[in-house]
């Protein structure tokens, strides 16, 4: 059937249940006409050049008992191929497939499957087998759709996982949210109590002022508001030493990681050079950190042992694997970019040119040198 007149009346092509539409040059499948004969159970697409199976075919034939598809260009089934539940007999004997979607695993009373002859990946033509005989597409069948449904759970249960822990994380900001609102209602609710606490003093010196002359009331009054610059110097002054102490724990920790940094580095390059060199240091390391750990008070070692094991040990593993790994790519870099410059010709021809330059500078420095020294001696 040319593909111009697809649309044509399939009656003629429907006998006992089933559609035979094989070898007549399909190139897209009339789904809508075939939908159109409900008693159809078995279809046969077989050797046409079929490249493509629309989205709307199992949606519309999910009636489907036997389908035959063998000998066309496929080289994919649609994503709902498994919405096809009737499906019992599955031919797709010589396309272009590499692989089946997971809803295949959603067949579960196909009983016949014959996959051979496309070029599938290896873990799915290994579970397919040869499918040689009736025995073999048999157990084709049962293998390939216990296959896919098992990656198809797996895949919804890590979609699941997915889906909890981002419902976690969101629970988790609006939690972090909720928090930083509840904390800047009450910073809110201090200010506002201290703006209070300080009218209420200058409302009760002023109410005593009124009881002594004019001069004593305004004099009381200019004292009591000269009190408020002083309260807000005072927590000027409080907020200045804070940052004054964030910035010197600040400078500390960073001292502390570049010297860390260095000595690590140090102690990796010296590993690369020599090998008892960096054992010995290591050892006298270890022996003047012992030394220095001996002179502390028992309660502050015990205090940073536990702070190290539960707050700074896997931190500092993961840095010093990480730094390592880091220092052997640079080594490795070096390294290479060494071997390429070995390697460039006209930088060899560049060394060697300059090296013979020396060598001849060298010898006319002499000559000179010896002329002078003779002229020199003879005088």
């Amino acid at each position: 059937m040319p593909p111009k007149t697809q649309k044509k009346n399939l009656i003629e092509h429907f006998d006992d249940g089933i559609l035979d539409l094989s070898l007549t040059d399909l190139v897209e499948v009339p789904v809508r006409d075939i939908a159109a004969i409900p008693k159809a159970t078995t279809l046969d697409l077989s050797s046409n050049r079929i490249a493509v199976i629309p989205k709307n075919f199992p949606t519309s034939l999910t009636h489907l008992v036997k389908l035959d598809l063998c000998q066309n260009q496929l080289t994919e089934l649609p994503e709902n191929f498994g919405l096809l539940v009737h499906l019992k007999h599955l031919d797709l004997y010589g396309n272009k497939l590499t692989s089946l979607p997971l809803s295949f695993g959603s067949l579960k009373v196909l009983r016949w499957l014959d996959l051979k002859q496309n070029p599938l990946m290896p873990k799915l033509a290994e579970v397919a087998g040869p499918c040689l005989d009736a025995v073999q597409c048999q157990r084709c069948a049962k293998d390939v759709v216990t296959m896919l449904s098992t990656l198809q759970s797996q895949v919804e249960a890590e979609r699941l996982r997915r889906q909890e822990l981002k419902q976690k994380e969101q629970e988790q900001i609006e939690l972090e949210a909720q928090a930083k609102k509840l904390e800047q209602q009450q910073q809110k609710k201090k200010k506002k109590k201290l703006l209070n606490n300080i009218g209420e003093k200058i409302g009760l010196k002023e109410n005593g002022a009124l009881n002594k002359s004019n001069n004593s009331y305004t004099n009381k009054k200019d004292e009591e508001v000269e009190d408020i610059p002083v309260i807000i110097e005072r927590s000027e002054r409080s907020l200045s030493m804070c940052e004054k102490i964030a910035t010197i724990l600040n400078s500390v920790l960073k001292f502390f990681v570049i010297s860390t940094l260095a000595i690590v580095f140090i102690f990796f390059l010296v590993s690369l050079l020599d090998e008892e060199t960096s054992n010995l240091a290591h050892n006298k390391l270890n022996h003047l950190v012992l030394s220095v750990r001996k002179t502390l008070p028992t309660p502050v070692i015990k205090q940073w042992d536990m702070i190290y094991t539960k707050y700074l040990k896997n931190v500092h593993i993961t840095f010093l694997k990480r730094f390592q790994t880091l220092c052997l790519i640079i080594f490795q870099q070096l390294q290479k970019l060494y071997t390429d410059v070995n390697n460039n010709t006209n930088f060899i021809y560049v060394t060697q040119n300059l090296q013979s330059w020396w060598h001849f500078l060298w010898i006319k420095s002499c000559d000179l040198f010896r002329t002078v020294m003779s002229v020199v001696g003879s005088k």
